[in-house]
Protein backbone atom coordinates (compact mmCIF):
# COMPACT_ATOMS: atom_id res chain seq x y z
CA UNK A 1 0.00 0.00 0.00
CA UNK A 2 2.82 2.40 0.91
CA UNK A 3 4.63 1.66 -2.38
CA UNK A 4 1.51 2.42 -4.43
CA UNK A 5 1.00 5.68 -2.56
CA UNK A 6 4.64 6.72 -3.09
CA UNK A 7 4.52 5.73 -6.77
CA UNK A 8 1.36 7.78 -7.28
CA UNK A 9 2.97 10.74 -5.50
CA UNK A 10 6.13 10.56 -7.65
CA UNK A 11 4.08 10.34 -10.86
CA UNK A 12 1.97 13.31 -9.77
CA UNK A 13 5.07 15.37 -8.98
CA UNK A 14 6.73 14.52 -12.29
CA UNK A 15 3.57 15.55 -14.10
CA UNK A 16 3.69 18.94 -12.37
CA UNK A 17 7.31 19.67 -13.34
CA UNK A 18 6.71 20.83 -16.95
CA UNK A 19 4.09 23.33 -15.79
CA UNK A 20 6.48 24.79 -13.23
CA UNK A 21 9.32 24.92 -15.78
CA UNK A 22 7.20 27.05 -18.15
CA UNK A 23 6.81 29.80 -15.55
CA UNK A 24 10.10 31.63 -16.11
CA UNK A 25 10.96 34.85 -14.37
CA UNK A 26 11.44 37.54 -17.03
CA UNK A 27 15.02 38.73 -17.49
CA UNK A 28 15.67 42.11 -15.91
CA UNK A 29 18.49 44.02 -17.65
CA UNK A 30 18.44 46.66 -14.92
CA UNK A 31 17.92 50.38 -15.41
CA UNK A 32 18.98 51.98 -18.68
CA UNK A 33 22.36 53.61 -18.21
CA UNK A 34 23.11 57.17 -19.17
CA UNK A 35 25.63 57.68 -21.96
CA UNK A 36 28.00 59.29 -19.44
CA UNK A 37 27.95 56.12 -17.29
CA UNK A 38 28.14 53.72 -20.22
CA UNK A 39 30.89 55.26 -22.37
CA UNK A 40 33.85 54.84 -19.96
CA UNK A 41 32.85 51.23 -19.21
CA UNK A 42 32.51 50.44 -22.92
CA UNK A 43 35.79 52.04 -23.91
CA UNK A 44 37.64 50.25 -21.10
CA UNK A 45 36.17 46.90 -22.21
CA UNK A 46 37.24 47.54 -25.81
CA UNK A 47 40.73 48.72 -24.80
CA UNK A 48 41.12 45.46 -22.82
CA UNK A 49 40.60 43.50 -26.07
CA UNK A 50 43.24 45.39 -28.04
CA UNK A 51 47.00 44.96 -28.40
CA UNK A 52 47.68 48.60 -27.44
CA UNK A 53 44.47 49.71 -25.73
CA UNK A 54 45.84 53.09 -24.69
CA UNK A 55 46.18 54.08 -28.36
CA UNK A 56 42.51 53.40 -29.13
CA UNK A 57 40.52 56.11 -30.92
CA UNK A 58 36.73 55.89 -30.91
CA UNK A 59 33.88 57.07 -33.15
CA UNK A 60 30.38 56.32 -31.81
CA UNK A 61 27.39 56.28 -34.23
CA UNK A 62 25.64 58.37 -32.71
CA UNK A 63 26.34 58.46 -29.01
CA UNK A 64 23.32 56.60 -27.67
CA UNK A 65 22.29 53.14 -26.50
CA UNK A 66 19.84 51.00 -28.46
CA UNK A 67 17.51 48.62 -26.56
CA UNK A 68 17.91 44.98 -27.57
CA UNK A 69 14.89 42.84 -28.45
CA UNK A 70 13.15 40.87 -25.70
CA UNK A 71 14.38 43.32 -23.03
CA UNK A 72 17.89 41.80 -22.92
CA UNK A 73 19.81 45.03 -22.38
CA UNK A 74 21.33 47.67 -24.63
CA UNK A 75 23.87 47.95 -27.43
CA UNK A 76 25.99 50.80 -28.75
CA UNK A 77 27.99 50.73 -31.97
CA UNK A 78 30.78 52.67 -33.55
CA UNK A 79 34.31 52.35 -34.81
CA UNK A 80 37.65 51.88 -33.10
CA UNK A 81 41.18 52.36 -34.40
CA UNK A 82 44.27 51.07 -32.63
CA UNK A 83 47.95 50.41 -33.13
CA UNK A 84 49.41 47.13 -34.31
CA UNK A 85 52.63 45.51 -33.08
CA UNK A 86 54.67 47.81 -35.37
CA UNK A 87 53.21 50.94 -33.77
CA UNK A 88 51.09 51.98 -36.76
CA UNK A 89 47.35 52.53 -36.71
CA UNK A 90 45.45 49.74 -38.45
CA UNK A 91 42.38 51.69 -39.61
CA UNK A 92 38.94 51.96 -38.13
CA UNK A 93 37.02 48.74 -37.48
CA UNK A 94 33.34 48.41 -36.59
CA UNK A 95 32.57 47.61 -32.98
CA UNK A 96 29.59 46.88 -30.77
CA UNK A 97 29.29 46.85 -27.00
CA UNK A 98 26.48 45.04 -25.19
CA UNK A 99 25.38 46.25 -21.74
CA UNK A 100 23.10 44.65 -19.15
CA UNK A 101 22.65 44.65 -15.38
CA UNK A 102 25.11 47.48 -14.81
CA UNK A 103 28.03 46.03 -16.75
CA UNK A 104 29.43 45.43 -20.22
CA UNK A 105 28.46 41.86 -21.13
CA UNK A 106 30.01 41.49 -24.59
CA UNK A 107 32.41 43.32 -26.90
CA UNK A 108 32.51 42.75 -30.65
CA UNK A 109 35.22 44.20 -32.93
CA UNK A 110 35.44 43.42 -36.64
CA UNK A 111 38.82 42.95 -38.24
CA UNK A 112 40.22 46.16 -39.71
CA UNK A 113 40.19 45.99 -43.48
CA UNK A 114 38.19 42.78 -43.33
CA UNK A 115 34.47 42.11 -43.49
CA UNK A 116 32.68 45.05 -41.89
CA UNK A 117 29.47 43.56 -40.51
CA UNK A 118 27.91 45.09 -37.40
CA UNK A 119 25.07 43.70 -35.31
CA UNK A 120 21.67 44.37 -36.90
CA UNK A 121 20.32 46.11 -33.81
CA UNK A 122 22.56 49.14 -34.39
CA UNK A 123 21.70 49.60 -38.04
CA UNK A 124 17.98 49.07 -37.45
CA UNK A 125 17.85 51.72 -34.73
CA UNK A 126 19.90 54.19 -36.71
CA UNK A 127 17.61 53.84 -39.71
CA UNK A 128 14.60 54.63 -37.49
CA UNK A 129 16.22 57.50 -35.61
CA UNK A 130 17.24 59.50 -38.68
Amino acid sequence: MFRRTMAAFVVAMLGALPAAAKEKTPFDPGPEPTWEDFQPLAETAIRDQMLDGESARFKWWPAHLVPLKKNKGWIACGEVNGKNSYGGYTGFANMAVYYSQGAVTKVWISSAGGVQISPKACFAKMAHSQ
